[in-house]
């Protein structure tokens, strides 16, 4: 008997495309499970052909979910970096009360709602940690690498110390996020005659030595190729603590070298001064993407040590069979729970 497999709502989001177009596609090549996606309007009449639904950061209301527990079906939310609750990403404990006491209807309401999920996805040992607090039972599955096409074109590490273009992607209101080192990686950038490509859907302020690229997902992995240094930077806000590591993942997967003030999964993925750089402050930060400049061996050597690192780690192929087993556990389960 094939597992019926439903992904949505389908959206336009990377995430959708990763976590389910390309999720389905591995997944059916097992002749255990058949896939399908359903539209953001998530009607029971549409959902209830499936065993298994994955809901990836959208879930449609209350009476429609109990609707499909009812009926047997395996609920699952992919977490990715939705906001769950208002007190979910407030690390203070007091404040936390506070926020749980101030919203005591919504929180209340909103865990009500997350009551028939059977698991969450998560790829963060701290998002792990908050969404259990909102009572849902966590399954933790790995960030898988969204640019496959980087292993078949070949990234060429020039032996040049200057010229060289240093990367960030990125959606657009998280341009606000790197601003702090910014203007010093612009005028390192001025000494040494390199561009600083920002690839996202808004342009940050085009011109100098800051270069804009509108990015493209079908032209993504080419572009990655081309470049020779990547860099991620992130504000110490409880949201951002919670991220997981995808894009660093990404660089990585690309045989770049990366320079990341770090999120959790990030000090997950990197090791420091193997695979990438991880640092704390803005000088920190300066001081090793100028030593990834000015020494081609030592680009090339951190670059290959992550490309080797995630592709044996964090493929989409070896994400897919972490999945097949939580899924067939949790229907097992089900199936368990349905017949008592």
């Amino acid at each position: 008997m094939k597992l019926k497999i439903g992904f949505g709502p389908k959206t336009e989001f990377n995430s959708f495309v990763q976590s389910g177009e390309k999720v389905a596609e591995v997944l059916c090549n097992d002749s255990h499970f058949e896939c399908a996606f359903f539209s953001r309007e998530m009607a029971f009449e549409k959902l209830k052909k499936f065993d298994i639904i994955i809901f990836i950061k959208f879930y449609p209301a209350l009476d429609i979910l109990l609707q499909l527990k009812s009926k047997g079906t395996v609920l699952i939310l992919d977490y990715q970096d939705i906001t769950i609750a208002p007190f979910i990403h407030e690390p203070n404990y007091f404040k936390k009360i506070i926020k749980k006491i101030i919203h005591c209807r919504t929180n209340k309401l909103i865990i009500e709602n997350l009551k028939p999920f059977d698991a969450c996805l998560v790829a963060s040992e701290v998002a792990k940690r908050h969404v259990q607090e909102a009572g849902l039972t966590t399954k933790y599955l790995f960030r898988q690498i969204y640019n496959n096409k980087s292993r078949e074109i070949p990234h060429v590490c020039n032996d040049k110390k200057n010229g060289l273009s240093i990367y960030w992607t990125g959606v657009g209101r998280n341009v606000e996020q790197i601003k702090p080192v910014l203007a010093p990686l612009q005028e390192l950038c001025e000494k040494y005659h390199c561009k600083i490509i920002i690839s996202s859907n808004i342009n940050p302020a085009d011109g100098g030595v800051l270069k804009y690229r509108r990015w493209d997902r079908n032209t993504w992995e080419e572009e990655l190729s081309t470049m020779d240094i990547a860099f991620r930077w992130h504000d110490n806000s409880p949201f951002q603590r919670l991220k997981d590591s995808n894009k660093t993942i990404s660089f990585m997967a690309a045989a770049l070298p990366v320079v990341s003030r770090p999120t959790e999964s990030e000090k997950k993925v990197i090791d420091r001064g193997i695979t990438g750089f991880l640092v704390e402050n803005v000088d920190g930060f300066i001081g090793q993407v100028e030593k990834l400049i000015v020494d081609p061996h030592l680009r090339r050597k951190i670059g290959q040590a992550a490309y080797d690192k995630v592709w044996a780690k964090y493929s989409l192929e070896k994400h897919v069979s972490v999945l097949k087993e939580i899924l067939v556990d949790l229907y097992q389960k089900c199936s368990v729970r349905g017949s008592i």
